[in-house]
């Protein structure tokens, strides 16, 4: 494929050394050594059956933008990981989805300060579907400072790895991650699909965040800086929610929330209906230090347009934290 570069090199040991040569390398560690290679795919031996002197050897390496577009990307969900509150740049490499997918699943780690990260990509096995399309196999390797008690920035070491399906496609602007089916990981949690190509708009999302951090504040104690985001019996919920949290978590020092998973969104002229999944981290006090808790709700809003343009949720249906809503509109 024109995507790679594949050299094919024949050897011809001296007469009874090729099994020694071939030992040596494998004794020194140079064929691993090559193989850890940024852009290495490939590097393998085949012994001739019918010369007993005869090497073949095998190497395929990735061409640089596609080796650049998989650092990026993978560069991309660490530093979601390390700082999930602050926006990703919006670079080519990658698509808005996948982008919105990093920082959910930094959030979902967001319970841990996290410092410095050491990161090692190992792409292999490519699969060209055409000359614009190709799919690979990356393992992560990751090493990381970390600490669960918030007060504290430095702790212990920490390692993880985790194996990615990427779906690459080549666009006017380069090579592009388009696709991330991680299935294996240390890092629980770590699963794709909490960012979907069925998002809704922006504001419809502007109007399910506000209500969101609505029952958050309420749970931390603060004021809501948008209290017309819901209905009045959806705020007496939010109040009947944080006293649950109190008895769920005694001392409560900051609530955050995020929604994903969205299913596809139902819409009846002003009216619509979505399904989605919000991931809430509280902040509280455990054994003596501040830890964080995450926890996961399954809600199905239903949001109508105001006059002024934007979108009032006014019934919600979930259970968390022993507590059951059932407010319709």
């Amino acid at each position: 494929m024109e995507n790679t570069l594949t050299l094919y090199v024949r050897y011809l040991a001296k007469p009874g050394c090729r099994e020694t040569f071939l030992r040596q390398l494998t004794t020194h560690g140079v064929i691993d050594a090559i193989r850890r290679e940024d852009g290495c795919l490939r590097y393998d031996y085949f012994l001739s059956v019918q010369n007993e002197d005869e090497i073949l050897l095998v190497e395929q390496w990735q061409t640089e933008e596609q080796q650049q577009a998989i650092l990026s990307y993978t560069t991309m969900l660490c530093t979601a990981l390390a700082r999930p509150d602050d926006p990703l740049p919006e670079e080519p490499y990658t698509t808005d989805t996948l982008r919105q997918e990093a920082l959910t699943r930094g959030f979902l780690w967001s319970s841990y300060i996290w410092g410095e990260q050491r990161v090692q990509v190992y792409p292999m096995n490519p699969i060209y579907r055409s000359e614009d399309a190709v799919e690979v196999w990356a393992s992560l390797r990751v090493e990381a400072n970390y600490s669960s008690d918030l007060t504290q920035t430095t702790g212990d070491t920490f390692g993880y790895g985790s194996l990615h399906h990427l779906t690459l496609n080549r666009t006017a602007q380069g090579w592009q991650v388009v696709g991330d089916d991680c299935e294996e990981s240390d890092l629980c949690g770590y699963l794709s699909g909490c960012g979907t190509a069925s998002l809704p708009s922006e504001d419809i999302l502007a109007g399910i965040q506000n209500y969101l951090d609505l029952r958050a504040a309420v749970m931390a104690g603060r004021t809501p800086a948008a209290p017309a985001c819901c209905t009045a019996p959806l705020r007496e919920d939010a109040q009947a929610l944080a006293e649950a949290a109190v008895d769920e978590y005694a001392v409560i020092y900051d609530v955050q929330c995020r929604p994903a998973y969205f299913a596809p969104m139902q819409q009846s002229g002003e009216t619509v209906q979505v399904t989605f999944r919000e991931i809430l981290r509280v902040d509280h006090l455990r054994q003596g230090v501040i830890a964080a808790t995450r926890t996961s709700v399954d809600h199905t809003l239903t949001l109508r347009r105001q006059t002024d343009g934007s979108w009032q949720v006014c019934g919600d249906s979930y259970e968390a934290l022993g507590h059951t809503c059932a407010v319709t509109p």
